[in-house]
């Protein structure tokens, strides 16, 4: 019996050995810096893309072969080349001479783990601008329908909605908004990096020094009794409606600070016959609500 007991003991002693291996962390996958370099050394840390439309090549070489852009490629049914953007930051993996090899780690303030080629140091550096390290991502400079006032004034606007709205980490685009040449907007990433939302803003609120940030959105006790009056200005028979209070209201609230409410309800109609009805009310902040009541 003690020689069996003894075989139970190894077993289980074996078998927390494997489960303790199998769960420990790799530390060779952690790594994302090769140990060699088929051309050139390893090195390691961030570089951060300078310039927009870098190219990406396969060697260290400008009459090499593209890197492809595998994801658009897919999409596309065709192969498309991988440029590089300012929006981009990169792992650096090798060197050689004027080149580095990198792989593409964040775009647009996510974080991403896409290709992997090489590209001259001209276009990339160790060290991020002051706008990047602000939070500005988006080149401004960029943008050709801009001129160089606006650019210059909606970089400004940018970098004081950075500093005004405490849920913007990073800006990650932006351009005109809406038809107007007067109005523009800025596209933030949140603090949990999970969503964007927009802020707008006139070249007038740059120059006058307003606080650039989010509107503050309407209230929800608000936009209920504003989208129930809306039902019963257009309803045929108001004194009919029924309100379904547990389980046909819904209320949200965009990350633009749009709310949203949508309410269920039954009324006569012109013929005095009770339908159900959906209304959707939208209220962006300091805008003209939407309000449509459709029949179900």
């Amino acid at each position: 019996m003690k020689s069996i007991g003894g075989v139970l003991i190894l077993i289980c002693v074996f078998f927390v050995i494997a489960l303790v291996t199998w769960y420990l962390p790799n530390d060779t996958e952690a790594d994302s810096t090769p140990d060699t370099c088929d051309i050139g050394s390893p090195i390691s840390g961030q570089l951060f893309v300078t310039e927009d439309e870098v190219p990406f090549f396969e060697q260290p070489d400008t009459n090499s072969n593209r890197i492809v852009n595998q994801r658009a490629s897919d999409a596309l049914g065709s192969a498309q080349e991988r440029t590089l953007w300012r929006s981009m930051v990169l792992n650096a993996e090798c060197a050689d001479g004027d080149w580095v090899r990198a792989k593409i780690a964040n775009a647009d303030g996510r974080s991403v783990s896409w290709e992997s080629g090489w590209v001259q140091r001209a276009y990339v550096s160790d060290q991020p601008s002051p706008e990047r390290r602000a939070g500005l991502i988006w080149n401004v400079d960029g943008e050709d329908a801009f001129t160089d006032e606006e650019k210059a004034l909606v970089k400004q606007g940018a970098l004081r909605a950075l500093r005004d709205e405490p849920d913007c980490r990073q800006i990650v685009d932006g351009y005109y908004s809406g038809d107007s040449d007067q109005r523009f907007y800025v596209t933030c990433s949140d603090r949990n990096g999970d969503n964007h939302f927009n802020i707008r803003f006139t070249l007038d609120d740059v120059r006058s020094d307003r606080s650039i940030r989010k509107p503050r959105p309407v209230s929800e006790t608000w936009a209920r009794d504003e989208c129930h009056s809306a039902i019963r200005a257009r309803a045929a028979n108001p004194s009919t409606i029924q309100f379904r209070a547990l389980t046909g209201y819904s209320n949200t609230l965009g990350n633009d600070s749009t709310r949203t409410v949508q309410q269920r309800f039954s009324a006569a109609n012109a013929m005095g016959h009770s339908q159900t009805f959906l209304a959707v009310c939208i209220f962006p902040p300091g805008e003209r609500p939407d309000i449509s009541i459709l029949e179900l």
